[in-house]
C-alpha cells in the first residue's frame, strides 16, 4: 500500500507514521483521535501515515456480533477508557457490534492507493464507536469506500483481493516485530509507542521529533 500525506500548511518537515490498529479496538479510537488532535499544533509539518493491519480477536465470527451479547468480555477493560474520553469530547455515542474488521482493513489497503488511508480509517472508528455500525458488513464498507471517492471500490471488496494478505501482516506484525497489543507508531520508523496516550502526551512526543 501507498504512504499518504497529510499536509500542514507550511511544509517543512515530514515526519513518517506506521501504526498498528485494529477497528474494533477502543483503545485505538481514542489513541488515534489525540493523534490526529494533537499533529494539528504542527501546521509545518508534513505526516506520512501508513496503515499496518492487525487482528485482535480472530475467533470473530465473519457477520460480527452484537456488543450486547458479549458485553462483559468487551466492556470491562474499556468502562475507564469511555469515561475518560468523554471528558476529552471523544465520543462513544453507539457501539452496537464487535465486528470482524477483515474486510476494514482491506478496505484501508484499498484506500492508500487513493492517498485516503487516513481518512477512511477515520469513518470506519466513526461508524464502529459512533453510529452502531457493523464494519463487518460490507455494504457499510463500500459506502464508507464511495464517500472518500475510491474509484471501483465495490468491486474491488467483492474480490478476495488481500483476504490472505491481510492476516498474514498481522501474523508478521506479531511473529517479527513483537506486537501484541495495538495501538502502536513508529515514528520516522523507530520509537515504538504504545497505547491510548493523551493529547499532551503527543504534542510532546511530537515535538521532540520534530526539533531532532
Amino acid at each position: 500500500a501507498q504512504d499518504e500525506y497529510i499536509d500542514g500548511a507550511h511544509v517543512g518537515t515530514i515526519v513518517k507514521l506506521d501504526i498498528y490498529a485494529d477497528f474494533g479496538c477502543p483503545f485505538c479510537y481514542v489513541g488515534t483521535r489525540h493523534l490526529f488532535k494533537a499533529m494539528t499544533a504542527f501546521p509545518e509539518v508534513r505526516f506520512q501515515i501508513t496503515w499496518k493491519p492487525y487482528l485482535i480477536d480472530l475467533g470473530v465470527p465473519k457477520k460480527g456480533v452484537l456488543l450486547r451479547d458479549c458485553e462483559e468480555d468487551y466492556l470491562g477493560d474499556a468502562a475507564h477508557l469511555i469515561q475518560n474520553a468523554a471528558r476529552a469530547g471523544i465520543p462513544f455515542r453507539d457501539w452496537s457490534y464487535v465486528s470482524n474488521t477483515l474486510q476494514a482493513h482491506r478496505l484501508v489497503q484499498y484506500a492508500q492507493r487513493f492517498g485516503r488511508g487516513t481518512d477512511v480509517v477515520k469513518s470506519i472508528f466513526r461508524a464502529t464507536f459512533e453510529m452502531g455500525q457493523n464494519v463487518s458488513d460490507v455494504k457499510v464498507l463500500v459506502d464508507i469506500g464511495r464517500k472518500w471517492g475510491l474509484t471501483g471500490v465495490e468491486k474491488f471488496m467483492q474480490s478476495e483481493e488481500g483476504m490472505d494478505d491481510i492476516p498474514k501482516q498481522a501474523q508478521i506484525a506479531r511473529d517479527e516485530e513483537d506486537i501484541f497489543s495495538v495501538p502502536q507508531y513508529y515514528l520516522n520508523g523507530m520509537w515504538p509507542y504504545h497505547g491510548t496516550m493523551s493529547f499532551e502526551q503527543w504534542r510532546e512526543v511530537l515535538s521532540e521529533q520534530i526539533d531532532d
